[in-house]
């Protein structure tokens, strides 16, 4: 995983670097408090965690989607966590 995919989305560094994750969502970085641990509200076009981030985060083991508690129908295309 490169160094600019290991910066929590919204965070003011991955921001910085392009970023588009709402930083306010995400606690500046910090994630969401969740029963399964920390979670991140991603824009699924961010360039830096967006689906093209996530799907190779996934292909390479490091990254997995879990069901949204929030959400009623996974169809949806917004946000996708992780």
């Amino acid at each position: 995983m490169s160094e600019i995919e290991q910066l929590p989305p919204g965070s003011p560094e991955a921001v910085a670097k392009g970023c588009t994750c709402s930083p306010v969502l995400n606690q500046q970085g910090e994630g969401i408090p969740g029963p399964r641990g920390r979670y991140y509200e991603c824009d699924w076009r961010c360039p830096v965690h967006g689906l093209d981030a996530v799907k190779k985060a996934m292909a390479d083991g490091d990254a997995r989607v879990v069901p949204s508690p929030f959400v009623a129908n996974d169809d949806d295309d917004e946000p996708i966590r992780h």
